[in-house]
Parts: structure tokens; C-alpha cells; sequence
């Protein structure tokens, strides 16, 4: 009885001692997913549409699933993308897109859609042209769900081609001047011609590209952080034009 104890005694023992001296295998090294894009609320084009950009360990995906609800993003050079069948086919409020790569990543994240906005009123009026030294004034009506404003310009033939001015409004109120360098060249003086204005309402932090119709200006933080999942991804709606025609004389 005693050796038949020793003997289990002595089994346990090895088997923890191989237990110890076994080698820890770490853990697979967790891959880092960036999302970067926005959801586009266009009323000027009356277009709802959504643009993104998913990698892993700074490599693009291209066969990842994107989808909000029953609509899934469609890949194509770079991008994940949709076009909805009506700009008022997500409600006002919150949704989620939902990522996966595989089984490997699995996530998802909320976003605002916000309420329609306008330019109210516009100085110089529509048929008083802007001359050197003039500023241009906007008001605008005020949307459900932004975080603030962007105001833009480009040129009438510039639009949709990453061109044009925009800086963030930081007065705090639905109201504000254009810089001087909206309307201007390299060299300060006023470029002439036509141009369109927009005022964009943001929330969270969207990278819409040339989704948009002017640029959008850097200095957003992320808006997503977890310790695999990171990326600026957010809404914007973006107002109807108007026109500006800067001349000289």
C-alpha cells in the first residue's frame, strides 16, 4: 500500500516537473486593424453613400465583409463601397457598420446620421460679385447629430477631385467669415471666376476623400480606439451650394 502510494506520489511530481520545464509559446501576435472613411450625407447630389478603407497591419484588405445591416460595402481599387437607393434610407440616428476579416476580427462601429442643414444667408448677395478685399458671410440653419462645421470652396470645375479650401468653423455658432484664402492664389491675390461654397456638419472624426466636394481639412483625433482596432471613421452632411463669382473690377 505504501509503495503503491510513493509510486502515485512520485507520478504527480514528474508530471508537474514537465509541466514547469515545458517552453510557454506566446501568444500570436494580435494584428492591427485600421478603418478610415466616412458615410456621406450629400444633399446637394441627394446622394446617401459610404466610402472605407480596412487594413491589417497597414496592408489593405480587399476581401473583408462590410456591411450595415442587410447592405454590404462592395470592394473595388482600395475602397469598400455603397451607393443607397435614397438618401433617407438610414434614418436619423445612430446605425453600425459591422467589419469581419474571416474569423480573425469581428467588430463593429457606431455611427450618426445627421439631419438635413442649408446656408440661410449668404454675403455678398448672389448678384454682388466678390472683389478684392471682400469677405464672404454665411449662416446656416442648424442639423441634429454634429460635433461642428467645416466651411468649403472650390472652383466650379475643381469639385470631386480632392481640390479646393476648407477649414474648420471654430466660432462655436451657426454663422461665420471665409478666409481670405478660400478665394485666393499662392500669392495672396484674389483668384477670379466661379466658385461653389458648402458648409459640412461632421460627427466623430470622417475621412471622406473625394467623396466629397472639396477637400476636408486635417486635425480630427481618432475616433476609434481599442488595442487591435483603431481608425477615423464618422458622418457628414453636406449642404447645397452656392456660388461665389470673384472678380477684380
Amino acid at each position: 500500500m505504501l509503495k503503491l502510494l510513493f509510486l502515485i506520489i512520485l507520478l504527480i511530481l514528474l508530471a508537474l516537473l514537465c509541466v514547469c520545464d515545458q517552453a510557454i509559446t506566446p501568444s500570436e501576435t494580435v494584428e492591427g486593424y485600421y478603418l478610415s472613411g466616412a458615410i456621406i450625407k450629400n444633399l446637394d447630389l441627394d446622394r446617401l453613400s459610404i466610402k472605407a478603407t480596412l487594413t491589417r497591419n497597414d496592408t489593405v484588405l480587399t476581401n473583408a465583409i462590410l456591411h450595415i445591416g442587410d447592405d454590404t460595402l462592395i470592394y473595388n481599387s482600395g475602397y469598400y463601397f455603397k451607393i443607397f437607393d435614397s438618401i433617407s434610407e438610414l434614418s436619423v440616428g445612430n446605425h453600425y457598420l459591422n467589419l469581419a476579416d474571416s474569423t480573425l476580427f469581428v467588430d463593429s462601429v457606431m455611427f450618426s446620421i445627421s439631419s438635413d442643414f442649408e446656408i440661410t444667408s449668404k454675403v455678398p448677395a448672389d448678384t454682388t460679385p466678390l472683389r478684392p478685399g471682400n469677405m464672404v458671410q454665411v449662416e446656416w440653419s442648424t442639423p441634429i447629430n454634429v460635433d461642428g462645421y467645416v466651411y468649403s470652396s472650390a472652383k466650379v470645375d475643381d469639385i470631386y477631385d480632392g481640390n479646393g479650401y476648407a477649414a474648420f468653423v471654430t466660432t462655436g455658432v451657426t454663422s461665420t467669415s471665409f478666409s481670405a484664402d478660400a478665394f485666393a492664389l499662392p500669392s495672396g491675390e484674389l483668384d477670379t471666376g466661379w466658385y461653389y461654397i458648402y458648409l459640412y456638419g461632421y460627427k466623430d472624426s470622417p475621412v471622406p476623400g473625394t467623396a466629397a466636394p472639396t477637400v476636408f481639412p486635417d486635425g480630427l483625433s481618432n475616433s476609434i480606439s481599442k488595442p487591435d482596432f483603431t481608425g477615423r471613421f464618422g458622418s457628414l452632411v453636406i449642404t447645397r451650394r452656392d456660388s461665389i463669382h470673384a472678380v477684380i473690377q
